[in-house]
């Protein structure tokens, strides 16, 4: 795969901290990708997914409100894509 068009993948971000967020904006933007997307809020994932249609999900399993598992039970009924990486909590220990 050329990596030209690997990096304009749409990623979207999904963690209740924004610093994890910051972090992981600032590793995928020094490998210059571009279309880096992200909310602190799980309950807006479903929208984002509408209407991003991202490429890569980058999601904490540990959040209020809907863990990640209930987001992906989610947008596995929006989405055929099944490909989530799963980002655990910085600094939580399990």
């Amino acid at each position: 795969m050329d990596i030209r068009l690997l990096r304009q993948a749409k990623i979207l971000i999904v963690d209740d901290e924004a610093d994890n967020i910051a972090l992981l904006k600032q590793v995928l933007r020094q490998d210059e990708y571009s279309n880096i997307y992200s909310t602190t809020e799980p309950l807006k994932v479903t929208r984002l997914v509408q209407e991003l249609d991202p490429d890569l999900i980058l999601l904490d399993l540990h959040m209020p409100d809907l863990d990640g598992f209930g987001v992906m039970q989610q947008v596995q009924q929006l989405s055929e894509s099944e490909a989530l990486v799963l980002q655990p909590q910085l600094g939580h220990e399990y």
